[in-house]
């Protein structure tokens, strides 16, 4: 990207030229984690455990017709698992709906801002907590899309970056939930490269 572009190639994001010249610190793009995949994959739970319900009379009275010794004793209680497999169902659903709803609720209040010096990622629901990687220091970028993720048009990027002094595990970040996740992951990749190539 050239340094007198109007905007990133790769997310259309107008760039301050004036400011990017004078050295100055110049926000590049930013965002927060989109519900999309959490939406969808509350609607999927909540497909499959009803079709799960539609079939409990089905899937009882197969399990009496089965070839085995305790199919006599599927057929003996079939009205207490007609009842007992509905329930199972019903609570396995409400239990994993609810972690996705809570989930949303955490990934939801994440906040990402890249500036031409660095990635600040904002995370945490009542306490607060700030990350920031210079640029610079990012060795690794890597996109992942689910087959959901893919079709809803969201991706995560997991970043690896050294640390200043050489010493101790290299840093990670995660970014949930972005849409046009591809977009982003250029817009940091030419930040870095453009941070690096600066330096030298």
């Amino acid at each position: 990207m050239s340094p007198a572009a109007a905007a990133c190639p790769h997310c259309g994001f107008p760039l301050r030229r004036g400011a990017a010249a004078s050295g100055a610190e110049t926000l590049l793009w930013e965002a927060t984690p989109s519900l999309r995949t959490f939406s969808a994959e509350i609607v999927l739970l909540m497909v499959v455990a009803g079709a799960l319900f539609a079939l409990t009379d089905p899937l009882v009275a197969l399990l009496g017709e089965l070839p085995f010794a305790s199919a006599r004793l599927a057929r003996d209680l079939q009205p207490q698992l007609e009842l007992l497999f509905p329930g199972i169902v019903l609570s396995a659903a409400v239990a994993r709906i609810a972690r996705v709803l809570w989930r949303a609720v955490v990934v939801r209040r994440h906040r990402y801002r890249l500036s031409n010096r660095r990635l600040v990622v904002e995370s945490g629901l009542l306490s607060r907590e700030v990350r920031e990687i210079d640029v610079r220091a990012i060795d690794d970028i890597l996109l992942r899309q689910s087959l959901l993720g893919r079709l809803l048009g969201v991706g995560e990027i997991a970043l690896v970056a050294a640390i200043p002094d050489g010493k101790g595990p290299r840093q990670k970040l995660r970014l949930e939930g972005l849409r046009d996740a591809a977009d982003a992951r250029d817009a940091i990749r030419d930040a870095a490269f453009q941070a690096t190539r600066s330096r030298g």
